[in-house]
């Protein structure tokens, strides 16, 4: 019967050391799948620092462009403008002119 009884110890001791094995290993394995999403979370963290980064250049970028754009535009328009009153200018020169040649013609 102690014989029988010391078996069953020992095989419960077996068991324990076993289990106590299995939680270390569990334990371990935690731990490094812990270290592991703690790095990942960090390279989106970085990630997401360098979008928003490269996001802000863009729109500055763009800002700018646009900015040129619309000066180039109203410069454009400045042109055309300078350029009809211009036009005009000698069309009343030309019709002073003919206004001219016809009040000459007249007394004539």
């Amino acid at each position: 019967s102690s014989s029988s009884s010391q078996k069953l110890t020992e095989r419960q001791k077996a068991f324990r050391k076993r289990e106590q094995e299995r939680m270390k290993k569990d334990a371990k394995k935690a731990k490094a799948r812990e270290r592991e999403e703690k790095i990942e979370a960090a390279a989106r963290k970085q990630k997401t620092k360098e979008r928003k980064a490269a996001a802000k250049k863009k729109a500055k970028a763009k800002k700018i462009e646009d900015r040129k754009r619309r000066a180039e535009e109203k410069e454009q328009r400045r042109q055309e403008r300078a350029k009809e009153k211009e036009e005009t200018k000698l069309t009343d020169e030309e019709k002073a002119v003919l206004r001219e040649a016809k009040a000459k013609e007249e007394y004539a």
